[in-house]
């Protein structure tokens, strides 16, 4: 019989998936809490008010606001890397892979521009060891799109250039879109993904000159 799981206050989770399902509401709620009143402003009982819920709710889950922003940031990159190892079994060539990595990360900024504007604010908030945490997953993400880059580029599609700077150039402009992008604006998400993501490949394709 598989153990129920551990809670930070040492005792077990009894129903995990409805857990995870709040766990992830506070973070949802305080994503929009931190996007709108910045990191330092924002307070644990905005987060509360905002789900309609007492601040004992989050303390449960969470021991520290400091926690929480840390968590919304681990917790985006690791659906962003099962998301991304998804389109890497469906396979393809590296254009269609890099393709797919890449309007599947905006779909999911323009979806969620909350809780992604969250991930560009400043890391330096966080202490030591969420920081180190935080680079960790990213460092994951960041290899395997890397890991595309580097066949395009064995394979005469992609322009022979750094595949390190390649990859993190498509990543932090396709998470700046939720620096600029206005829901309440003109352009319409599936705009903005054909777009960008012919913009950023284009640029990666090796030209007939090269």
């Amino acid at each position: 019989m598989q153990e129920r799981p551990m809670g930070i206050r040492g005792f077990r989770v009894r129903q995990p998936e409805e857990a995870e399902a709040r766990r992830r509401s506070i973070l949802l709620a305080a994503g929009k809490v931190f996007a709108q009143k910045g990191y330092w402003s924002a307070t644990l009982d905005d987060v509360a008010e905002e789900m309609g819920v007492t601040k004992t709710v989050i303390y449960y889950y969470f021991r520290s606001k400091e926690e929480v922003y840390a968590e919304i940031r681990v917790t985006a990159t690791i659906d962003n890397i099962k998301r991304l190892r998804a389109v890497l079994e469906r396979g393809g060539s590296p254009e269609q892979m890099l393709r797919g990595a890449t309007s599947d990360l905006l779909r999911h900024v323009l979806e969620g521009l909350e809780q992604y504007s969250v991930l560009i604010q400043d890391r330096h908030v966080l202490t030591p060891e969420n920081r180190a945490r935080l680079r960790e997953v990213e460092r994951e993400y960041e290899e395997l799109v890397r890991g595309i880059v580097e066949q395009g580029v064995r394979a005469g599609v992609f322009a022979a250039r750094d595949p390190k700077v390649t990859a993190f150039t498509i990543i932090r402009a396709v998470l700046g879109v939720a620096n600029w992008y206005s829901p309440d604006g003109p352009l319409p998400p599936p705009y903005i993904i054909q777009h960008v993501t012919e913009q950023l490949i284009s640029g990666v394709l090796r030209t007939p000159a090269e």
